[in-house]
C-alpha cells in the first residue's frame, strides 16, 4: 500500500511539472500592469457615480473604456479638496498617474472653484499644476470645459468667468481641448432638457449623454 501510495504521488508530481511553463518557452507573461486602463477621466461630482436614477450614469462612464478618477472626489476643483478625497484636480491626476500608469487623461472640472470664489488665474494655475505632473510623466491630458450652468444655480453670477476661463483653456491647449456649451444651451444658460433642475449644479441622464456624445470623438 505505501509503495502505491508513494508512486502515484510521483506520477501526479510529473504530470504537474508537465503543465508548468518553462523559461524561455514562449508562455504568457503573468506580469500585471499598473492599471487595467490607459485612459483616465478625471473630475468632480460631475463625473462621480451617482445612485439617483435621474442622473443616470455619469459622463465618465459612458465615454468608453476608461478609468473613472472622479470617484469621490465630490466637491474637488483645480484649487479646492474634495469633500472625501481631500485632493484637488491635480493631487488626484498625480495619484492616478503614479499608481495606475495612466498614459492619457480626459480632464473636466472648475465649478467648484467658481463656488469657492476662486479667481480665473487662480484656476488657471491649478491647471498649471496637473500640467506639470502629466508632462513630467509623458502623459497626455485632453481638457473639458466647464459644463453650461443653470441660470437659478447658486454659481450662475459667475458665468462670465466660467466662460472666461472656458476660452483660456481653448487658447492654451488648442487640439486638445473640447468644449460642448454650443450643443447644450439655449442662450447663455445649459438647456432645461439637460438640466437635474432649475438650480442644480448636476446634468440629467440625457445632459449625461450628450457631454459624452460631445467628449468621445475627441478620445
Amino acid at each position: 500500500m505505501r509503495i502505491r501510495l508513494m508512486l502515484a504521488i510521483a506520477l501526479m508530481m510529473a504530470a504537474l511539472s508537465a503543465c508548468a511553463p518553462q523559461s524561455g518557452s514562449g508562455a504568457p507573461s503573468t506580469t500585471t500592469p499598473a492599471g487595467p486602463f490607459a485612459t483616465w477621466a478625471l473630475g468632480d461630482s460631475q463625473g462621480a457615480p451617482s445612485n439617483d436614477p435621474a442622473r443616470g450614469l455619469a459622463w465618465t462612464q459612458l465615454i468608453g473604456a476608461v478609468g473613472n478618477g472622479a470617484v469621490s472626489m465630490e466637491g474637488a476643483g483645480w484649487t479646492v479638496p474634495g469633500t472625501h478625497s481631500g485632493l484637488t484636480v491635480p493631487q488626484k491626476a498625480q495619484q492616478i498617474i503614479s499608481q495606475q500608469g495612466a498614459v492619457d487623461l480626459v480632464v473636466m472640472a472648475g465649478v467648484n472653484d467658481l463656488g469657492a470664489g476662486r479667481s480665473v488665474a487662480e484656476m488657471l494655475g491649478g491647471v498649471a499644476a496637473l500640467e506639470t505632473v502629466a508632462t513630467a510623466a509623458g502623459v497626455s491630458v485632453l481638457y473639458v470645459g466647464i459644463v453650461p450652468i443653470t441660470r437659478g444655480a447658486y454659481v450662475a453670477p459667475r458665468d462670465g468667468d466660467r466662460i472666461a476661463f472656458n476660452q483660456a483653456l481653448a487658447t492654451q491647449f488648442a487640439g486638445r481641448y473640447v468644449d460642448c456649451s454650443a450643443s447644450m444651451t439655449i442662450g447663455q444658460w445649459l438647456n432645461p432638457a439637460f438640466a437635474l433642475g432649475a438650480a442644480n449644479l448636476h446634468l440629467n441622464a440625457a445632459g449625461e449623454q450628450a457631454l459624452a456624445g460631445c467628449i468621445a470623438p475627441s478620445l
